[in-house]
């Protein structure tokens, strides 16, 4: 099942929420339940705003931030041994599900 959400704000592409649905005698069933539960979700701004993850974040930080030179490499430096080994795939906005 999928719903669309709008406009992703950090990559400017098309939002979905997505559900898989398994296949069965009820699938029809639950199906219909998931959309109205996705749409609610949607209209009621409940969804993550955005699929960025933290790396898509950092890249956006620093094509936007005022630094010296020498303290956009020594950052840049930082993110790229430290933060993105660890988290560059992660969600930047958690996935709300009841």
């Amino acid at each position: 099942m999928s719903v669309y959400a709008g406009i992703d704000p950090v990559t400017k592409r098309r939002h979905y929420l997505r559900e898989i649905i398994p296949a069965g005698p009820k699938a029809g069933v639950e199906a219909e339940k998931v959309m109205r539960r996705l749409a609610g979700e949607v209209d009621e701004r409940r969804h993550p705003r955005t699929i960025a993850t933290v790396s898509h974040l950092l890249d956006k930080h620093f094509e936007l931030v005022t630094l010296e030179r020498s303290t956009r490499a020594t950052y840049l430096g930082y993110a790229d041994k430290h933060v993105r080994p660890l988290i560059e795939r992660v969600a930047a906005a958690p996935v709300l599900r009841p």
